[in-house]
């Protein structure tokens, strides 16, 4: 506890992305970065993203 905030602590966890049904780890490190920026959690992987970003554009 720092400052009267409680630290929230973040564990990997083990997603199946919704896109290609893999199972993928959502890291501590990116479940921090995806709440501090307000993001909901990973629904796809790494891989489908990048393919979703070419696809878009």
């Amino acid at each position: 506890m720092t400052d009267g905030k409680i630290e929230e602590t973040f564990k990997d966890k083990y997603i199946t992305c919704k896109e290609c049904s893999d199972e993928f780890v959502f890291s501590a490190g990116e479940q921090r970065f995806f709440k501090e920026k307000g993001l909901t959690d990973a629904l796809r992987c790494k891989s489908c993203i990048r393919i979703r970003k070419l696809n878009i554009r």
